[in-house]
């Protein structure tokens, strides 16, 4: 089947809605691209009801009805249904795709929800997909590159430093550093959203982000509400073989010229700079504190820390923490017992996460969330939702966070900000 098939598959049966296409890819690795079409299942959990989309009665009348009763609890939800017969043979053989909102947590943690979240929100995601395939995006088209692409125009469009920070960032960013002075917590991870209006194609502007920026992971995903998120992440949120729960957290970010000479002094002072080596030790710590909660006692290593990754136009420092799993839990159990990712809320992770819904001005939704894949015996992948469009009905959303430190610099992290964002605006700009 060529591409121009695979975006325009819809369904065959009479009175299904279209079927959707999921693609997700990691482009490091030889292994080709998923590619799932279709759902034989879809599971969608709002704040406070469940919309199922069964056209095959794959779900059992009990299933119903512990979906009624922890209906803001997908990892429960989602490992009973993977525990189904009918379903548990199937996902041992091919995955079930998954996402999680950054706020689908809130409820059990008696985290306040933000503003703009409602009842019919959309907090997570599962599918069984009719078909899974794995086809390659290089049959057709450019071929991607194996590096980082370092066109002169990413250099000149990203804001220099001293760029004036909007007014809610300046308010917000002001408000943490004084909830870090009380030691409300050590460090919040701000976001800043920009939503705009246009239309786009998701699948081109999958193929713009993928060909732009060499990550480990890039997604497509049709949401239910509508959205459909596009993206090249970075950044793994948790990945298992089985047998090992592996992090890979990213924390500490500064810009990547493509100029070698420019660049080389960059990283001299970045693997110095106390301010971000802090903010990574956090973190790192954070990480070890999951694993160590998470599996088997004692089996807590640290396999690399304080490495630095190029992705695009930034340098990240990066660490890799794994422990062995406790097999008396499903996948989403032990998700769950990890996220969100702290990389993306800070730490003391619960307080950093209250200070986030009651400082940034709507909820986060998909974005710093997750989209993966899992299998009935325990293995799954998944990205952090970061570097990412939200394609909406009508116009676009894309977002950037920075780790906010009792020492930041306002005007450093919003640069750090913006220098995230340039590569999803300038992928939005080719194709809109």
């Amino acid at each position: 089947m060529t591409r121009q098939d695979e975006r325009s598959v819809s369904s065959q049966r009479e009175g299904e809605p279209p079927s959707d296409v999921w693609l997700l890819h990691d482009q490091t690795s030889s292994a080709p691209t998923l590619l799932a079409r279709g759902a034989r299942l879809r599971v969608s959990v709002f704040v406070d009801r469940l919309e199922v989309f069964d056209p095959e009665h794959l779900l059992t009348r009990g299933w119903w009805s512990l979906g009624q009763r922890f209906k803001t609890q997908p990892w429960v939800l989602f490992d009973a249904a993977l525990g189904l017969p009918g379903i548990r043979e199937v996902a041992e053989q091919a995955p079930v795709l998954f996402h999680l909102a950054f706020e689908a947590t809130h409820a059990d943690d008696s985290i306040p929800y933000p503003p703009g979240v409602t009842n019919d929100t959309l907090l997570a995601e599962l599918v069984l997909p009719e078909a899974v395939h794995e086809v390659s995006l290089s049959d057709e088209g450019p071929a991607r590159p194996h590096a980082p692409s370092r066109a002169s125009e990413e250099v000149a469009t990203a804001p220099g430093p001293g760029a004036d920070p909007s007014a809610a960032y300046r308010a917000a960013f002001e408000a943490v550093t004084e909830h870090i002075a009380q030691g409300d917590a050590y460090q919040v991870v701000l976001s800043h959203n920009v939503r705009d209006q246009g239309s786009m194609c998701p699948r081109a502007l999958f193929d713009e982000l993928t060909r732009s920026s060499q990550v480990p992971y890039a997604f497509m995903w049709p949401l239910s509400d509508g959205r459909t998120l596009v993206g090249a992440s970075p950044e793994c949120f948790a990945k298992s073989d089985g047998v090992e729960l592996h992090l890979h957290p990213l924390a500490g970010t500064v810009r990547r010229t493509g100029v070698e000479e420019v660049d080389s002094a960059t990283l001299t002072l970045f693997k110095e700079d106390a301010k971000e080596l802090g903010e990574h030790l956090m973190l790192l710590d954070l990480c070890r504190d999951d694993i160590a909660n998470t599996c088997v006692g004692g089996s807590v290593e640290v396999r690399s820390e304080f490495e630095v990754e190029a992705y695009g136009n930034v340098f990240h420092l990066a660490s890799h923490v794994a422990g062995r799993l406790d097999r008396s839990r499903g996948p989403f159990e032990t998700l769950r017992r990890v996220f969100p990712a702290g990389t993306m809320t800070g730490t003391p992770r619960l307080r950093a996460m209250e200070i986030i819904s009651a400082l940034e001005p709507e909820a986060r939704g998909a974005y710093a969330g997750v989209v993966g894949y899992a299998y009935s015996d325990g293995r799954f992948d998944s990205a952090i939702c970061i570097r990412m469009v939200e394609v909406l009905p009508q116009g676009y959303s894309i977002r950037a966070a920075g780790g906010v430190l009792w020492d930041s610099s306002l005007v450093k992290e919003w640069d750090e900000v913006q220098t995230k964002l340039s590569g999803s605006r300038q992928a939005v700009t080719r194709c809109s």
